[in-house]
């Protein structure tokens, strides 16, 4: 059976860490991930091989004979970010996101008992890699429906989105289920092509509350963002998870990661936009820092280049801005930041201080401002001592409430009033 798109996906729901994860250098890393850790007859259950290799096209997966209980009903391969730093303990060596190849198995379980997996050999361009063996219990439907049921319901829905647009929204349980619980990666559900669906954490005031899962949805595609109905059992409980549809719809490029706020969205409507930097700049700028983590920084530029192409220049320098100084990779977004400056005749501004200098020294609030006077006083009858253009980054001081203080982030250095509603902040 030939392997066709596969999703992509950023959450793991269950790793069979003693499948092997290989760390030989003329090796490729694999891992195993399993949708269920003990499914019941009758239910999908989905097994997933995750290589160490960005290009699907150049991946193979030989997979071991399969049991008869086991009907394998379609195999999906494709890309996938995953969060090393998360599976591996908050590893220091590890990306935040890196993008693997994932083969996806969804098997139909028509019988109970014990399963045992053979080895999977995978093959790319860096060498060959088998995971180890492992077993599957598949429990009797008798057993696994025997006990008490427990519903769950969304929370938070939107009514639609546009591709590049998110939501945050949740899965609570109802009344009961506090003592049989399962933990928050069993409700995960498989992420339909076109999304992504990010598991957030959950507060123990929200869990006091019920909820079970907290979700970041982006999608990419215009259509539907759909969530069949499903069920799982856990122990002797089973849990049940209703359908969701969400329409999407067909909006301008860009994940929206680190966006400002809806509030302190004011498109800029005189004159022609200036064309965005390509990202060939960053690649020129450092190729190896973008090698390690392109996935993460194409997100954040088609996040500005959306806000940017839409009129929100002041917030499309932000979004670079605070990448610029909180992101492992800030000199990619460095070398944009100061393209898209440059365009609108900003020269001269520093750069963001990162890492363990500004940690060390204290880091000034950062903001870039909409267009706007700067006066000596807050009072809009006070002098007006200059005029920042739309996109100026400055640093804040004091407030009163409806006025700032800031000081030009240049080699000038302007410092005056602002009114509040002119500040980005980031």
């Amino acid at each position: 059976m030939r392997p066709s798109t596969l999703p992509a996906s950023v959450s793991a729901l269950f790793l069979l860490l003693s499948a092997g994860f290989l760390y030989a250098q003329d090796e490729p890393r694999v891992m195993l991930e399993a949708s269920l850790e003990t499914p019941a007859v009758g239910s999908t259950w989905v097994l997933t091989v995750l290589t160490d290799h960005n290009n699907p096209n150049q991946v193979s997966v030989l997979e071991p004979p399969f049991a008869e209980g086991l009907f394998l009903e379609q195999v999906l391969q494709g890309p996938r970010l995953v969060n090393l730093a998360s599976w591996l303990g908050g590893a220091a060596h590890a990306a935040p996101y890196e993008r693997w190849t994932a083969t996806e198995y969804r098997f139909v379980l028509n019988s109970p008992g014990v399963f045992t997996f053979e080895p999977f050999t995978v093959v790319t361009p860096q060498g060959q890699a088998r995971t180890g063996p492992f077993t599957l219990v598949v429990q009797d439907p008798q057993i696994a429906t025997g006990g008490r049921r427990y519903a769950t319901a969304w929370a938070g829905i939107p009514e639609s989105l546009g591709t590049g647009e998110h939501a945050i929204f949740t899965l609570n349980l109802g009344d009961g289920g506090d003592q049989a619980r399962p933990r928050a990666g069993l409700f995960m559900p498989t992420v339909p092509p076109g999304h992504i669906l990010e598991s957030l954490p959950v507060s123990q005031a929200q869990a006091a509350q019920g909820t079970v899962l907290r979700l970041r949805l982006i999608p990419l595609e215009a259509g539907a963002f759909v969530l069949g109905q499903r069920q799982f059992s856990y122990g002797n409980a089973v849990f049940e998870i209703p359908a969701l549809h969400i329409p999407v719809s067909q909006s301008a490029r860009g994940l929206v990661i680190a966006a400002p706020e809806a509030e302190t969205m004011v498109p800029v409507m005189a004159g022609p936009t200036p064309p965005f930097p390509s990202r060939e700049i960053a690649l020129a700028a450092n190729p190896r820092l973008h090698e390690r983590h392109r996935g993460e920084f194409e997100a954040v530029y088609f996040t500005a280049l959306n806000l940017w192409e839409r009129g929100y220049r002041a917030n499309a320098l932000a979004v670079l801005r605070q990448n610029e100084r909180d992101h492992r990779a800030g000199a990619l977004f460095a070398a944009i930041r100061r393209e898209a400056e440059a365009s609108l005749g900003l020269t001269g501004t520093r750069d963001e201080r990162t890492g363990r200098t500004a940690f060390f020294r204290g880091r000034p609030e950062g903001a870039v401002l909409r267009e706007t006077g700067v006066r000596r006083v807050p009072d809009i009858a006070g002098e007006e001592i200059a005029r920042f253009a739309d996109g100026q980054p400055v640093t804040i001081g004091r407030w009163n409430g409806q006025w700032a203080q800031i000081t030009a982030n240049d080699a000038n250095g302007t410092s005056g009033w602002i009114p509040g509603e002119n500040i980005i902040r980031y």
